[in-house]
């Protein structure tokens, strides 16, 4: 079981971060965006997979934090 983390910038600017799980690296990472497609979807403002961030370094450190602990759950 592979899992893939990634962060989704919300269209008001919140950061979150989402995990997927899968049987291989690209089934995870897939599972990470639906899920992050799914919580947009509950807001005003849709989906849009440029607002996906894979690489830590396009976060300030706070950035950093929150989604380390939305990791965790």
């Amino acid at each position: 079981m592979y899992e893939f983390r990634l962060a989704y910038r919300h269209g008001n600017g919140e950061i979150e971060g989402f995990t997927g799980a899968g049987s291989n690296i690209k089934a995870a990472r897939r599972n990470a965006i639906l899920r992050a497609e799914e919580k947009a979807g509950h807001t005003p403002h849709p989906f849009d997979p440029a607002r996906l961030i894979e690489n830590a370094d396009e976060l300030t450190p706070d950035e950093r934090a929150t989604v380390r602990t939305d990791w965790k759950y």
